[in-house]
Protein backbone atom coordinates (compact mmCIF):
# COMPACT_ATOMS: atom_id res chain seq x y z
CA UNK A 1 0.00 0.00 0.00
CA UNK A 2 1.15 3.34 -0.87
CA UNK A 3 1.83 5.81 1.50
CA UNK A 4 2.03 9.51 0.65
CA UNK A 5 3.49 12.79 2.68
CA UNK A 6 4.76 15.81 2.55
CA UNK A 7 8.63 16.85 2.82
CA UNK A 8 10.47 19.47 4.30
CA UNK A 9 11.56 21.40 1.19
CA UNK A 10 7.76 21.21 -0.11
CA UNK A 11 8.00 18.23 -2.32
CA UNK A 12 6.22 14.58 -1.54
CA UNK A 13 7.73 10.84 -1.32
CA UNK A 14 5.55 7.97 -1.86
CA UNK A 15 6.32 4.84 0.12
CA UNK A 16 5.22 1.77 -1.73
CA UNK A 17 5.00 -1.31 0.80
CA UNK A 18 4.01 -4.95 -0.64
CA UNK A 19 5.50 -7.81 0.73
CA UNK A 20 4.00 -10.16 -1.74
CA UNK A 21 5.89 -8.30 -4.54
CA UNK A 22 8.26 -6.02 -2.86
CA UNK A 23 9.73 -8.11 -0.38
CA UNK A 24 9.91 -6.45 3.70
CA UNK A 25 11.91 -3.75 2.20
CA UNK A 26 10.10 -0.69 0.87
CA UNK A 27 10.61 1.69 -1.80
CA UNK A 28 10.00 5.07 -1.99
CA UNK A 29 10.74 7.93 -4.38
CA UNK A 30 10.10 11.89 -4.22
CA UNK A 31 7.30 13.74 -6.19
CA UNK A 32 6.82 17.55 -6.72
CA UNK A 33 4.04 17.91 -5.38
CA UNK A 34 1.00 16.09 -3.91
CA UNK A 35 -1.19 15.39 -7.32
CA UNK A 36 1.82 13.33 -8.98
CA UNK A 37 2.78 11.66 -5.48
CA UNK A 38 -0.98 10.33 -5.40
CA UNK A 39 -1.40 9.58 -8.92
CA UNK A 40 2.27 7.47 -8.20
CA UNK A 41 1.08 5.84 -5.43
CA UNK A 42 -2.47 4.23 -6.86
CA UNK A 43 -1.16 3.94 -10.31
CA UNK A 44 2.06 1.21 -8.89
CA UNK A 45 -0.41 0.23 -6.13
CA UNK A 46 -3.13 -1.12 -8.79
CA UNK A 47 0.17 -2.81 -10.81
CA UNK A 48 1.58 -4.24 -7.84
CA UNK A 49 -2.28 -5.66 -6.88
CA UNK A 50 -2.25 -7.28 -10.09
CA UNK A 51 1.11 -9.19 -9.31
CA UNK A 52 2.60 -6.81 -12.24
CA UNK A 53 5.90 -5.89 -11.50
CA UNK A 54 7.36 -2.27 -12.62
CA UNK A 55 10.67 -2.51 -14.56
CA UNK A 56 11.34 0.80 -12.71
CA UNK A 57 10.64 -0.90 -9.32
CA UNK A 58 12.75 -3.86 -10.17
CA UNK A 59 15.62 -1.65 -10.86
CA UNK A 60 15.04 0.42 -7.38
CA UNK A 61 15.74 -2.74 -5.54
CA UNK A 62 18.16 -4.05 -7.76
CA UNK A 63 15.88 -6.49 -9.14
CA UNK A 64 15.06 -8.12 -12.40
CA UNK A 65 11.52 -9.20 -12.56
CA UNK A 66 10.91 -13.51 -13.54
CA UNK A 67 9.21 -14.55 -16.59
CA UNK A 68 6.26 -15.72 -14.59
CA UNK A 69 5.80 -12.26 -13.25
CA UNK A 70 5.74 -10.95 -17.14
CA UNK A 71 3.53 -14.04 -18.17
CA UNK A 72 1.40 -13.51 -15.02
CA UNK A 73 0.49 -9.86 -15.93
CA UNK A 74 0.41 -10.46 -19.31
CA UNK A 75 -2.71 -13.38 -18.68
CA UNK A 76 -4.61 -10.77 -16.18
CA UNK A 77 -4.33 -7.94 -18.32
CA UNK A 78 -5.00 -9.80 -21.83
CA UNK A 79 -7.63 -11.96 -23.31
CA UNK A 80 -5.89 -14.92 -24.52
CA UNK A 81 -7.26 -17.91 -26.45
CA UNK A 82 -7.17 -21.40 -24.22
CA UNK A 83 -4.43 -22.59 -26.97
CA UNK A 84 -1.83 -18.88 -26.30
CA UNK A 85 -3.00 -19.74 -22.68
CA UNK A 86 -1.85 -23.09 -22.59
CA UNK A 87 1.36 -22.21 -24.34
CA UNK A 88 1.99 -19.84 -21.93
CA UNK A 89 1.26 -21.39 -18.69
CA UNK A 90 3.54 -24.41 -20.30
CA UNK A 91 6.18 -21.78 -20.58
CA UNK A 92 5.57 -20.60 -16.77
CA UNK A 93 6.66 -23.79 -15.83
CA UNK A 94 9.64 -24.29 -17.88
CA UNK A 95 11.52 -20.86 -18.00
CA UNK A 96 9.02 -19.14 -15.05
CA UNK A 97 12.38 -18.77 -12.74
CA UNK A 98 14.64 -16.74 -14.81
CA UNK A 99 15.12 -13.68 -14.65
CA UNK A 100 14.64 -10.55 -17.28
CA UNK A 101 18.27 -9.76 -17.23
CA UNK A 102 19.22 -13.19 -18.47
CA UNK A 103 16.72 -12.77 -21.19
CA UNK A 104 19.49 -12.31 -24.39
CA UNK A 105 19.49 -13.16 -27.96
CA UNK A 106 21.61 -16.51 -27.19
CA UNK A 107 19.96 -17.07 -24.68
CA UNK A 108 16.56 -17.18 -26.71
CA UNK A 109 18.09 -19.11 -29.46
CA UNK A 110 19.58 -21.61 -26.81
CA UNK A 111 16.05 -22.28 -25.19
CA UNK A 112 14.59 -22.58 -28.94
CA UNK A 113 17.03 -25.13 -29.56
CA UNK A 114 16.45 -26.89 -26.70
CA UNK A 115 12.96 -27.26 -27.22
CA UNK A 116 13.36 -28.32 -30.60
CA UNK A 117 16.27 -30.95 -29.70
CA UNK A 118 15.26 -32.04 -25.96
CA UNK A 119 11.75 -31.40 -26.62
CA UNK A 120 11.04 -32.68 -29.82
CA UNK A 121 9.11 -29.13 -30.32
CA UNK A 122 8.35 -27.22 -33.56
CA UNK A 123 6.45 -24.02 -33.85
CA UNK A 124 3.85 -26.43 -35.35
CA UNK A 125 3.22 -28.21 -32.25
CA UNK A 126 -0.42 -28.25 -31.00
CA UNK A 127 -0.83 -26.83 -27.70
CA UNK A 128 -1.95 -29.93 -26.16
CA UNK A 129 1.45 -31.59 -26.86
CA UNK A 130 3.21 -28.75 -25.13
CA UNK A 131 0.91 -28.81 -22.23
CA UNK A 132 1.31 -32.92 -21.51
CA UNK A 133 4.96 -32.37 -21.88
CA UNK A 134 5.41 -29.47 -19.61
CA UNK A 135 3.58 -31.39 -16.93
CA UNK A 136 6.18 -34.47 -16.87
Amino acid sequence: MATVRPRGNGSWEVILRNKAMLGSKPISFTCKDQTEAEYYGRHYDALLAQGIMPAELSEAKNEFPLLADLIRGYLRGVVVSMDDAAILNADLIKIGKVETRELTYHWAEEWISRMKRIDNLSPSTSSATIFSTSSL
